[in-house]
């Protein structure tokens, strides 16, 4: 799955699941801003992202809010949260130009 955050999409690199509480969620960032393609970031249990200096994933993105969206381990799984931001959070299930199986 990828999803889109302000200008960067992020793709699910890895998922490890210790138990219903604890867990690691790894995205790679696969199209966006040049100083962030490739790169990898780390969610350990819970996390955020946006522009604020005390998020988890902190970039500088004009299309992002202070606190864009929040993740979360709940019943061994990741919940995403877009947290009302202005521009939204968007959830691709393909890659871009390839057409999704049916959902």
């Amino acid at each position: 799955m990828t999803l889109e955050i302000g200008s960067n999409q992020f793709r699910v690199h890895k998922i490890d699941i210790k138990n219903n509480n604890e867990g690691t969620l790894i995205y790679k960032v696969t199209e966006g801003e040049e100083d962030v393609m490739g790169k990898i970031y780390k969610i350990q249990n819970k996390g955020s992202i946006g522009r604020k200096p005390t998020c988890e994933i902190c970039l500088d993105d004009v299309h992002l809010s202070n606190l864009h969206a929040k993740f979360s381990m709940e019943n061994g799984k990741f919940i995403f949260e877009d947290m009302c931001s202005t521009n939204g959070s968007w959830m691709r299930l393909s890659e871009e130009g390839s057409k999704s199986p049916p959902y």
